[in-house]
């Protein structure tokens, strides 16, 4: 079945019969996932971006060896979190790594050209976006951008303590 196979090239083979007469035929066909995460394309971002969610060893798994070896450790670091695991698409994956798309795109600075390492990229990929996000702006004060999630019943509040939109996590609260 189709949902069960992972994007990239696949070579069907078919055997046609009839009688005695055997037809061998090998066909490829592409298999794409057209919305595929952005961050999904480097290897090394992926793995990286890993760090929020992934325990020290199956990082250190994760970071050894070459590309093939670190391309199976990384399927079955997401093949053990799937939901769904007679599908090669993986729903948990896919949301994690829109998040990161989104964390790059929206909190990278001057100072941090990978959004996701950011404290509010680092917040956003964990929790998702939050159901409300306040900004201050006061003239002798350092901007302030608090973040609710009233469904987990936290808080975070960050601080652009140097006035170069690199907002730093400054405290958490519980609600």
């Amino acid at each position: 079945p189709l949902h069960r196979l992972e994007p990239g090239m696949i070579t069907l083979d078919i055997d046609y019969r009839c009688g005695s007469m055997r037809r061998p035929q090998q066909v490829q066909f592409h298999v794409s996932w057209p919305a595929r995460p952005f961050s999904l394309l480097d290897q090394d971002l992926a793995i990286d971006a890993l760090r929020y969610i992934a325990k020290d060893s199956e990082m250190d798994e994760l970071l050894s060896g070459g590309a093939t070896k670190r391309a199976e450790a990384f399927a079955r670091f997401w093949r053990e979190r799937s939901r769904d695991t007679t599908t090669a698409y993986n729903e948990v994956m896919a949301e994690f790594y829109y998040r990161v798309d989104d964390a790059l795109r929206k909190y990278s600075t001057s100072r941090e050209s990978d959004g996701y390492k950011t404290d509010r990229g680092r917040i956003y990929i964990l929790y998702g976006p939050p159901q409300r996000s306040d900004r201050s702006l006061q003239p002798n004060a350092a901007p302030t951008e608090i973040w609710t999630y009233e469904r987990l019943h936290r808080r975070f509040i960050f601080i652009d303590t140097e006035r170069n939109g690199n907002y730093i996590l400054s405290q958490s609260e519980n609600l």
